[in-house]
Order: C-alpha cells, then structure tokens, then sequence
C-alpha cells in the first residue's frame, strides 16, 4: 500500500498501520519517506494507493492509469463515523474484511468526553494553521459538544467546502474568518 500526498510521513503509532497489518498488509510507503530512487520505483509494486490529501490525486490516478493500482481518496477525518466508513472502503479496495473497531469507537469515545469535560466551556478557535481541514475539525469539535466560537483560514479549500456550509447553515453563531493577514484577528474580539 502506497500513501500518497502528504507532507510528512504519518506516525508510526497511527492506528492505520496496524490495520493495514492486521489485513496482511507488510509493507506500507509513503513517497515522503523515500531516500532513494530506487525506494521511489518500488511505488510501483504496490497493490493500492490511499490518497491522503487532495495534491496526491494526480499521482494515483496517473498511477492507476499507467500501472493499474487502484486508489481510495482517504482524506484526514475527524468525525468517528466517517473514519470507520473510510476503513470500510479501504477493506472494499484490497478485498478484505472491515475489522470491528466497536472497541476503538468506545475508547475515543470515552477520551473525547474526557477531554470536553477537561476544557469545558472555554471557546475554541480553530485556525488552519492547526490542520489542513480546519472546518471538517470544527464541525467535528462543535457535535462532540465543544464550544465553537470561530474558525480562521486564510483559504478554504474545495475539500472543505461542505463542512464550511454545514457551519454556515446548523451554526450561525460560529464566526468563519477568512483573512490573509494573521494580525486581522485582533479586530474579532478575540483578545485577551
């Protein structure tokens, strides 16, 4: 399995390749990690790809055009329901059976309660200096019962676009800041 489009290469304690492991998956790259050309034409052994960003769509597809490995775009998600359908289809894609992640659901679960307990009511502001998705992230705080005050991104990306009018439409109250100066900001009330 290839993954493809993103900046750094993933976490080795991501849950991701344990799964990918547990479905008999032993080698994982990430052309991020490549220190050779040589590791770089092994891409093309691989069996699929999981685009993780949007930039990494050319690649699959010039490679599921040219070498016939199929590809799943497999954007970051922070909503639990979305990321099991996301297993779901990688399972679909390399013809294996979607583990039962009831247990995993449960813990995150458990820790997301944990944390909203910890912060309380103490507004968030999401930036897109934090992550890619910063509306996909603050509909997904805003439903596990966060208190929401803005969101601040320099750009919105068409991957973003259904969270950002999800946002508009069910939150109101949730400022959208779309700026290209970080000190414009300070004109919100956000201050301290």
């Amino acid at each position: 399995i290839n993954l493809i489009g993103n900046y750094v290469p993933l976490d080795p304690e991501s849950e991701i390749f344990s799964v990918l492991a547990g479905w008999g998956i032993r080698q994982v790259r990430q052309i991020i990690a490549c220190a050779t050309f040589a590791q770089y034409r092994q891409l093309a052994d691989s069996r699929a790809n999981l685009v993780l960003m949007p930039m990494g769509r050319l690649a699959a597809e010039n490679m599921a055009k040219k070498l016939d490995i199929p590809y799943f775009f497999n954007p970051i998600s922070y909503d639990i329901d979305e990321v099991q359908r996301n297993y779901q289809s990688i399972a679909s894609l390399i013809d294996r059976e979607c583990p039962d992640f009831s247990l995993e659901i449960a813990k995150t679960r458990s820790s997301i309660q944990q944390a909203l307990e910890q912060v309380g009511e103490m507004p968030i502001i999401v930036d897109s200096s934090a992550t890619m998705q910063p509306f996909a992230l603050a509909r997904a705080l805003y439903r596990y019962g966060f208190q929401v005050k803005a969101v601040f991104a320099q750009h919105i990306k068409d991957l973003d676009l259904a969270d950002r009018d999800w946002l508009v439409e069910n939150c109101p109250r949730i400022q959208i800041i779309s700026t290209k100066s970080y000190e414009a900001i300070l004109g919100f009330g956000f201050e301290q």
